[in-house]
């Protein structure tokens, strides 16, 4: 028996598998991204030569982020379609992960933290509308 919606036209099935994809594909990266600032403190600290408890602000920025992003996303969700500001936040996020080794300076490490965990804010708001 087909697990696919019965008014799915044989046509539409690719276009909803992809969407499928790629909203599991999100709830991953959401959870991946989520995880990763606990094991990366020491690293992140020592490429930032700071120390582990000044590290730690990354964590409120991260919150802050996280709150921030829910503001923003309820109200682009408003205005534009849903999947496209869900492939937007996931592109920013794989930069801004990608770059958050390379930054040699506390402040701007803080910065992208807050950015990322905007933009996470903005998978789950897709999630749920």
């Amino acid at each position: 028996m087909s697990t696919i919606h019965p008014s799915t036209s044989a046509a539409e099935r690719p276009a909803w598998l992809a969407k499928t994809s790629g909203y599991y594909a999100a709830f991953i990266i959401l959870g991946l991204t989520s995880a990763i600032l606990g094991p990366t403190l020491q690293g992140l600290a020592a490429n930032t030569g700071v120390l582990l408890n000044e590290i730690s602000f990354l964590f409120s920025a991260r919150s802050l982020g996280y709150l921030c992003g829910s503001i923003l996303a309820g109200r682009l969700y408003d205005r534009i379609p849903g999947h496209r500001v869900m492939a937007s936040a996931i592109g920013l996020i794989a930069l801004a992960l990608a770059l958050t080794p390379l930054i040699p300076l506390l402040w701007l490490l803080v910065a992208i933290t807050f950015f990322w965990a905007s933009l996470k804010a903005q998978q789950i708001w897709a999630a749920i509308s």
